[in-house]
């Protein structure tokens, strides 16, 4: 019974080995045996007494060969027609052609595409690149490299540094009105390039582009603006209220790749009679979310006494693992050669390279763009300073908006069956979660810290007139609290007196500005004297929730009523934040509708 095996490709070979003995074959027990045949034929020729098997065996081959020995082996080729014993394999008598420069091109701006895969017939053709044929597809160099693919329908959506379009594929952008045949010639499988109209590209960044529908979005560094694309072109969606801030943040983020090394403490320790290699060092005060895969270790062991140079070591970092606070690292291959009973220090360095990214993804179970600026790894740092998570809803009336900021850093970001999931460090995190057991609810926690969620706004009706504010109110759910409530500054003023020809500097000035007492939460606020319960905070009225504005500011010069004495705050415009408590419902729904001042204009 023969052996069948499928292979994909014609011009490829099958290495088979050959077994060295054949016990029961008579009169030659070494004799060695062909793959693929239940028995090995043998006849005595007439002109001879020793039977010879068939078939032949190269005539180099011998049978005390080591078991990796090449004699042991045979090629058989995978071809449409192929002899047996064929000393070679040679092209044939089709026609070809020898490419004798054969330098690696770099064309980062063009496109190939290879022969098709039929999955039906398993007819593989993704490795032949004819260059007989126009397969291939030059942009503009000048708008850059090619920095993201993208089918959609029958085009091939290109992201290129500077500009964005798409290839028609199959087919091209002018049609007659019969039968769609086309004008212009024939039709190349990438057709004609169709630019969209603006100078908008993707910049170095492919890991900001996201979709949903018929709508992409990504990020374009280089002019600092997020961009959409739909049916009515490109948008730049950092207009709606947010020109500012990604222009500013796009401009911290860098294109090159950067490195970061850590020296971690190692030792001493010392190596035991008969001891005289190590397999791992032992890094203190480093966890294993601060090493990279791929990063690069160099280890120093150096004799603790003398400070001779017993070994070095430079390469990958292979295993890691933690013991308590501090991480082992593992070593392939070992040092070997150290001095046995010899007290030792080591000097450990690992360094990482990284990248500034932008990450975005489309966050299905809330309908949100949700996009992370992070100038450094999570794995390198979480600090507040190091990343901006926010988030763009395309609901909000007039055109979308930027709803909100959020406290977590992902390493990556994906939606699957309307549940969206970020990965940090290497765990699997799902957001939105509520346990329909207890159907609790736990906002606001991300990665298991639990911030408050905050809001900050302006109060500026009739900006050229100074008021005092004296009461705010919002309508909304129970649990808010006011954090600070702030008035605009009034300019600086000097401490002096300096001699008129030293030049005042901001170090040495004053800058004065109203500012109130914080306004707490209705329950947190709750106080009882005489079994009478008071608010300090915030009171209800009427279903809605009220409170007095305390003025706590400092004293300025040649002022006598200042503080609590005075009613309110002033000023043209004031600032408040406010943010839920940690009393009220922890985890629940914390509504926001409206919030409202009571002022008067300024008498002073």
């Amino acid at each position: 019974m023969g052996y069948k095996v499928q292979v994909k490709y014609f011009n490829s070979f099958w290495n088979k080995k050959i077994m060295e003995k054949q016990v029961n074959l008579p009169n030659n027990p070494g004799q060695p045996k062909w793959p693929g045949l239940p028995w090995n034929p043998s006849f005595t020729p007439s002109n001879s007494s020793t039977p010879i098997s068939y078939p032949n065996f190269p005539a180099n081959y011998q049978g005390n060969q080591s078991e990796t020995g090449w004699t042991n082996y045979y090629v058989e080729e995978s071809r449409y027609k192929g002899g047996f014993n064929n000393s070679g394999v040679t092209l044939g008598v089709r026609a070809y052609a020898i490419n004798e420069s054969r330098e690696m091109q770099d064309r980062s701006s063009s496109l190939i595409y290879s022969g098709v895969l039929n999955t039906r017939t398993d007819y593989n053709n993704t490795n032949v690149f004819s260059i007989a044929d126009a397969i291939t597809k030059d942009l503009n160099p000048q708008n850059g490299s090619i920095q993201k693919l993208y089918t959609e329908n029958t085009n091939l959506m290109v992201f290129q540094q500077n500009k964005t379009g798409y290839i028609l594929i199959n087919k091209n952008a002018i049609y007659s009105g019969t039968q769609g045949s086309a004008e212009g010639g024939g039709i190349n499988f990438l057709g004609q390039l169709v630019p969209f109209a603006g100078e908008y590209g993707i910049s170095s960044n492919p890991e900001s582009f996201a979709f949903y529908g018929y709508r992409k979005y990504f990020a374009d560094k280089y002019r600092g603006v997020m961009c959409r694309v739909s049916g009515d072109g490109i948008t730049e969606i950092s207009g709606y209220g947010m020109n500012d801030f990604f222009r500013d943040n796009l401009a911290k983020l860098k294109d090159n790749f950067q490195t970061r090394t850590i020296s971690p403490t190692v030792g001493p320790f010392s190596t035991a009679a008969g001891e005289t290699e190590i397999t791992a060092v032992t890094v203190q005060n480093v966890s294993i979310e601060e090493v990279d895969l791929g990063s690069i270790i160099d280890v120093k062991i150096t004799n603790k006494d003398s400070g001779n140079v017993e070994a070095e070591y430079s390469g990958n970092v292979k295993f890691t693992a933690t013991s308590g606070s501090d991480l082992i690292v593992h070593l392939l291959p070992n040092i070997t050669g150290l001095p046995e009973s010899t007290q030792l220090k080591a000097e450990v360095s690992i360094s990482s390279v990284y990248r500034d990214k932008i990450l975005g993804s489309w966050d299905i179970h809330n309908k949100f763009y949700t996009v992370s600026l992070q100038t450094l790894p999570r794995y390198f740092s979480t600090a507040s300073d190091t990343f901006s998570t926010l988030s763009y809803e395309e609901r909000v009336p007039q055109g979308g908006a930027w709803t909100s900021f959020y406290t977590y850093k992902p390493s990556m970001m994906v939606s699957l069956k309307d549940s969206f999931y970020s990965v940090i460090d290497k765990s699997l995190y799902k957001h939105y979660y509520r346990d329909l057991t207890t159907l609790d609810e736990d906002r606001g926690n991300f990665y298991g810290v639990k911030e408050p969620s905050s809001i900050t706004f302006i109060f500026n009706q009739n900006p050229t007139t100074v008021k005092n504010f004296n009461t705010l109110s919002y309508e909304g759910s129970n649990g808010w609290e006011v954090e600070s409530m702030v008035s605009d500054a009034e300019g600086f003023e000097s401490d002096g007196p300096f001699p008129s020809s030293t030049p005042l500097s901001f170090s040495q000035d004053t800058q004065y500005r109203d500012s109130a007492r914080p306004i707490k939460s209705y329950i947190e606020g709750a106080y009882q004297d005489g079994g009478i319960t008071f608010r300090s905070g915030f009171d209800r009225k009427e279903n809605k929730y009220v409170a007095n504005i305390v003025n706590n500011s400092p004293q300025r010069p040649s002022e006598i009523i200042y503080g609590s004495d005075v009613s309110g705050i002033k000023g043209y415009f004031t600032t408040i934040k406010m943010k839920t408590d940690a009393t009220t419902q922890p985890g629940g729904e914390k509504e926001l509708f409206s919030v409202a001042t009571n002022f008067v204009i300024s008498s002073n």
